[in-house]
């Protein structure tokens, strides 16, 4: 069983009025899916009541519908419906009168991503996708009255077929393909590639010079100290020096952490296996190579500890800078 509920502050100052809520847009069997981050203000005025539990749709195609909300006599015609759709996770929702407001304000906290707004006479929402969510209704009235609408079987969703088209009214809205919340990545461990990191303790300095055609070069060393290994990250440190290879004046280390996961990329074009020398010794590398925004960039990578760049070479048509190896330390 469920109630409507007032909120405790909630006060009736003023006449009604119906001047009409519904916009242009929302014409006869109209519908619009509207995001969270696009969603409109609401100034108007919200009821709660206990254990708002919305209806849950299956991995597979559903009709979702709803009998028409009745005339209030204080309130007037409903004017629009809203589903919003919902994590199938999401708590129960109920007790709380500002909470209400915000989700049917457009600004729910964290638990939906979009809503779906329907005109007065639509009822039905074909949603062809097979994503799995848990949706909930609510309906607005003349006096600008809105409040979640649900009862015994309402909003009802059912799994589709085609037996059922008949039963699909004319004004029923869609859901367009794919409409959804985007997918979450697939993660892959990338310890493999970044062993360097993989050891507490470990540092390393690198030689960067920067040469501008025309106006001269620069010179600045960096090094990487790792601070310590997680199951999840790394962390490391990197401290920016001068010429002299001492901390550059006003910049302080920088502690950085290095995620085990990240989300798959694409196929890598193969590697070349190359020897390179630096001042911190000899070491089988990897040379991979690149262009972006007409600057051509060279990479050699340690074979032994992945991750670790000896060398690299970036080169426009205004300069060129150099990154090399100066000192290793297990």
């Amino acid at each position: 069983p469920w109630a409507v509920r007032l909120p405790l502050e909630y006060k009736l100052e003023g006449e009604l009025v119906r001047a009409g809520n519904v916009p242009k847009r929302m014409r006869t069997g109209h519908s619009e899916l509207i995001k969270r981050e696009a969603a409109p203000e609401f100034k108007g005025r919200s009821w709660a009541w206990d254990k708002w539990l919305g209806a849950e749709k299956g991995e597979q195609a559903a009709l979702i519908s709803w009998p028409p909300a009745p005339v209030q006599p204080e309130e007037g015609k409903p004017v629009r419906y809203f589903l919003y759709f919902s994590d199938i996770n999401a708590p129960v929702f109920n007790d709380n009168a500002a909470r209400v407001a915000r989700w049917l304000g457009g600004t729910g906290e964290g638990q939906w991503d979009f809503y779906m707004e329907c005109a007065p006479d639509v009822t039905q929402v074909l949603d062809l996708n097979k994503d799995k969510y848990r949706v909930f209704l609510a309906v607005e009235f003349e006096s600008g009255k809105r409040v979640g609408y649900q009862g015994l079987d309402c909003p009802r969703v059912e799994a589709y077929s085609e037996a059922m088209l008949s039963r699909v009214a004319r004004n029923a809205c869609r859901l367009p393909v794919n409409y959804g919340r985007p997918k979450a990545p697939e993660m892959v461990d990338i310890r493999e590639r970044v062993q360097a990191y993989m050891k507490e303790g470990r540092s390393w300095t690198s030689k960067n010079t920067v040469k501008v055609f025309g106006a001269g070069e620069s010179v600045t060393y960096s090094r990487i100290e790792i601070l310590s290994v997680g199951e999840n990250e790394v962390e490391y440190r990197v401290t920016e020096m001068g010429a002299d290879q001492k901390p550059m004046a006003g910049s302080d280390p920088q502690t950085v952490k290095l995620p085990l996961k990240v989300p798959k990329s694409g196929p890598l074009t193969a590697p070349v296996v190359e020897a390179v020398t630096v001042k911190a010794g000899t070491f089988d590398c990897l040379r991979t190579e690149g262009d972006f925004s007409g600057t051509k960039t060279t990479t050699w990578t340690s074979q032994k500890f992945s991750g670790l760049v000896v060398k690299q070479v970036s080169r426009s048509e205004t300069l060129e800078s150099t990154q090399e190896l100066v000192e290793f330390k297990e």
